[in-house]
């Protein structure tokens, strides 16, 4: 749909996690400003789909350390056959030859995203 198919791994995760700190960063602004009412299903929250999977990050445990310009945030990825592929012929591990999803924690430093 929009090319994401061509670019690797790494770069897919940080498209995730750019998306991650814009919706997290709106939520907060969104909560010092107005206050709302959020429908979680499981506390994920779904991000994006593509060929290899569907993205999706875990709503209650965001976490902003203001202090030291870090986000914690756990993405999870339910990979369709394609990701799937993909994932294996990476890792090239027997234990991942029937994983179906991934969980990643990851810790952004938003002051030095360039």
């Amino acid at each position: 749909m929009f090319g994401l198919e061509k670019l690797r791994f790494k770069t897919k995760l940080i498209i995730v996690s750019v998306i991650v700190i814009i919706i997290s960063m709106c939520i907060v602004y969104i909560r010092n400003t107005h206050p709302i009412t959020v429908i979680k299903i499981d506390d994920w929250v779904f991000i994006t789909n593509n060929d290899e999977g569907k993205y999706y990050y875990k709503a209650n445990l965001v976490n902003i350390d203001y202090q030291n310009h870090i986000i914690t945030v756990w993405i999870k990825i339910v990979y369709t056959d394609i990701g799937r592929y993909d994932f294996i012929k990476t890792h090239k591990e027997e234990k991942y030859k029937d994983i179906y999803q991934s969980l990643s924690l990851l810790l952004i430093d938003y002051q030095n995203l360039n």
